[in-house]
């Protein structure tokens, strides 16, 4: 029971597909949120197999998030969809929140719907990109449509880059003065504190080489994400075999898990299986280690929101190659962070890899102005403080 000159507590309902996105997304703000007297409710489905043995429900638990279950599934089911709407539906006739956050672009859509029914006047939802970036025809249309319903059900979109709402702004999705970019856009900036080559020592890079079966003078090129075609996994893995002929020293180190095994075909599985220079694993428990390892950072993705690992490579001093495709821009510029090279163009990016395996010189330029710049642009604070001036300004 409060006095009369004490103010209730904000509440605020965080909604995404999964616990581990809810994390990963949101580990920095829900403290923010928790220190300054928010109360955080955490909607998400049970855990989900994919990030490692982390049970993350639990974690945001822990973390002073009340934590409740709803049936959110990444795969269309007529019979679960509508079940999980009216879940949502009569879970926020019930609860009453000043603000409801949503991402992914399912529990965006079914959240700012089913809030948008029971009467909730302040709906907050963060694009973090586009499922049918490449996609065209009628999935297109159809996806775009959706979106266009989300946006219009939300009182602020937070988009994570620049490219990203122009992008929609282009196609029709939300209106320029309810698409909001924080900063120079990311979902959660870079802790460079954290991502700092400094910290990592030598014993912990040696150990880390040994279990991938480099040797000391072995060079690496290095890719952190999900394996999947449309990462670019498949350009990567050809560029590199055509390098590698000429460049015998050079390895190329995959982080990730393969989220669906027919993705990228049997013959590019086998490729990164059978070739002595390539070395997948899954996620590693401290990716700064394998940065620090690497002697550069690719990331030929066809989609992206805004890549975070492209921040983190930058800030441990990488050179970073990536694409241009929308939102993956923001992240680089073109010769002098790294260099932008087309979508599902391995000749070009074979070029641009090479280029930065000939000047070592250029490496560490780039890997220096990257740092600097993801120090000058990509605060998590700044993110943080913008996105709590979003909830305030409702």
């Amino acid at each position: 029971m409060t006095n009369g000159n004490e103010c209730p507590a904000k509440t605020i309902c965080l909604v995404a597909t999964a616990p581990a996105l809810m994390y990963l997304f949101n580990r920095a703000l829900i403290p923010e949120l928790l220190e300054r007297g928010w109360k955080v409710t955490g909607l998400t489905s049970a855990n989900q197999p994919g990030f490692g043995q982390t049970d993350y429900f639990a974690e945001l638990q822990k973390s002073g998030v009340q934590m409740k279950v709803v049936p959110i599934t990444r795969n269309p089911s007529l019979f679960r969809d509508t079940w999980c709407f009216l879940r949502l539906w009569w879970f926020f006739l019930w609860h009453r929140f000043d603000v409801i956050h949503a991402s992914n672009p399912k529990a965006m859509l079914f959240a700012t719907l089913a809030a948008f029914f029971a009467f909730h006047p302040h709906r907050v939802i963060t694009v973090r990109g586009r499922v049918y970036e490449n996609s065209r025809g009628f999935k297109r249309r159809i996806f775009a449509a959706l979106d266009r319903l989300t946006c219009f059900c939300a009182n602020r979109t937070i988009v994570v880059s620049h490219s990203l709402r122009e992008a929609m702004l282009q196609d029709g999705i939300g209106r320029p003065e309810t698409l909001t970019v924080i900063a120079a856009g990311s979902s959660q900036g870079c802790d460079a504190t954290h991502f700092d080559p400094n910290v990592i020592s030598d014993e912990q890079t040696a150990e880390l080489r040994q279990q991938c079966q480099l040797g000391e003078n072995s060079r690496i090129i290095l890719f952190a994400g999900r394996r999947r075609k449309d990462k670019g996994v498949s350009e990567l893995v050809r560029a590199f075999v055509r390098i590698s002929r000429d460049h015998p020293e050079w390895h190329l180190v995959l982080f990730g898990h393969e989220e669906n095994a027919s993705d990228i075909g049997d013959d590019m599985r086998d490729t990164i299986r059978r070739h002595e220079k390539i070395h997948a694993f899954d996620w590693s428990s401290d990716l700064r280690i394998a940065y620090k390892m690497a002697d550069m950072f690719v990331l030929p993705t066809w989609r992206e929101g805004f890549p975070n690992t492209v921040l983190e490579a930058s800030a441990m001093q990488l050179p970073v190659i990536t694409t241009t495709a929308v939102g993956a821009m923001d992240s680089v510029i073109d010769g002098e962070t790294g260099f932008l090279v087309s979508v599902d163009d391995e000749t070009q990016l074979a070029e641009k890899i090479e280029q930065l395996i000939q000047s070592p010189e250029l490496r560490a330029e780039m890997g220096r102005k990257g740092r600097t710049r993801v120090i000058a642009d990509f605060t998590p604070q700044t993110i943080r403080e913008g996105i709590i001036s979003v909830y305030d300004s409702l």
